[in-house]
């Protein structure tokens, strides 16, 4: 009788044992990884491994676009997450963020006020040149260095410092002028926060950047002066020296291109 029941035991024990095994029906059913249901989206992902930055990225600056600069960047992993970019372009047109600032931060360095006219101040104010010329020739590059915090949701993706270096020259049109052509060189120092996240397929990665930081801007140009100081028709040269500033600046960048 005994034995009996230690048969009987050991068949269901057997048969409970095979139930728990996975049948293959219900792989049948199982969604794919690549599916919404398969797997949960990571929003900060930027790899196929969580703990890396990209290996490499070709990359371009869409906001710099409307503000009339175009730059390709090339992004490369140094170290686990941590990167170096650097870029280089052109000015393609006036930037009307610096003609903005010039009218806005002009008492911080001592310029003259552009929208009113003392002729006891000789000094033409940089909003004034920007106004009266048009945009000629120019160049710009930049470089980078970027973190990568681990994936985490709801959090920044990355802490990067950036330095960039644009040069312009400009072309007068106002007669007034005697001298046809200034230049304008701005440097910029930034400190951003921002996400980044992947898209496209096993062929064609794409990588996103959206940053958001705070900097500063240090700007020089050609200094002109009125050498004919008429009240009708004033005459401007140029003195031959420089004039500076620095002014703050709130950065907001989106990058696409391409990761691999």
């Amino acid at each position: 009788m005994k034995i009996k029941l230690v048969l009987i035991f050991a068949f269901f024990s057997i048969q409970f044992l095979k139930a728990q095994n996975s049948n293959p029906l219900d792989e049948k059913y199982t969604p794919p990884r690549s599916s919404v249901f398969g797997s949960s989206q990571k929003n900060l992902n930027i790899s196929d491994n969580e703990n890396d930055s990209p290996c490499h990225a070709i990359k371009i600056p869409v906001l710099e676009i409307l503000r009339g600069e175009f730059r390709i960047l090339y992004e490369q992993r140094i170290i686990n997450r941590l990167t170096a970019e650097v870029g280089i372009g052109m000015p393609v047109a006036g930037n009307f963020v610096n003609k903005a600032i010039a009218g806005i931060w002009f008492g911080l360095w001592g310029d003259p006020d552009p929208d009113y006219r003392d002729y006891g101040d000789t000094r033409v104010a940089l909003k004034t040149m920007l106004d009266n010329s048009v945009f000629d020739s120019g160049y710009l590059f930049s470089f980078g260095l970027r973190y990568y915090f681990p994936m985490g949701n709801n959090a920044p993706s990355y802490i990067d410092i950036t330095y960039k270096n644009v040069a312009q020259n400009f072309f007068i049109v106002n007669s007034s002028f005697l001298k046809s052509t200034f230049s304008y060189n701005n440097k910029f120092i930034t400190v951003n926060l921002g996400y980044s996240w992947a898209s496209g397929n096993s062929t064609i990665k794409f990588i996103h950047n959206l940053g958001f930081g705070l900097g500063a801007k240090w700007g020089k140009w050609d200094e002109f002066i009125a050498t004919v100081p008429n009240l009708v028709s004033p005459k401007f040269n140029t003195t031959g020296n420089k004039k500076s500033n620095i002014v703050p600046i709130l950065s907001i960048k989106y990058n696409i291109g391409l990761n691999w």
